[in-house]
């Protein structure tokens, strides 16, 4: 049997963070999408990808992310998460 995860990971997570009250430098947010904001100096999204990776069954994982984080993520993983992509990530 074949075993697909799809994490929906598009939101901006605007409940999570506040409102930032001054302004940010130029093109920087400084309150990341919940997905990657760090825990322990790895995104929360890496950590929900590892334990998915952990599990025998799950052949693939697929992110849903908005279009203009899909390069810099996938940058992210080959740079600092080699063990994500044991499975296919997609």
């Amino acid at each position: 049997m074949k075993v697909i995860v799809i994490i929906p990971a598009a939101g901006l997570g605007t409940r999570m963070a506040p409102v930032p009250s001054g302004k940010a430098a130029k093109g920087k947010n400084p309150h990341p999408s919940k997905q990657f904001t760090e825990l322990a100096g790895t995104p929360i999204l890496i950590h929900t990808l590892r334990k998915f990776v952990a599990v025998d069954p799950v052949s693939e994982i697929w992110v849903a992310l908005r279009e203009n984080e899909i390069e810099g993520f996938r940058e992210r993983l080959k740079a600092e998460a080699q063990d994500v992509l044991k499975k296919r990530v997609e």
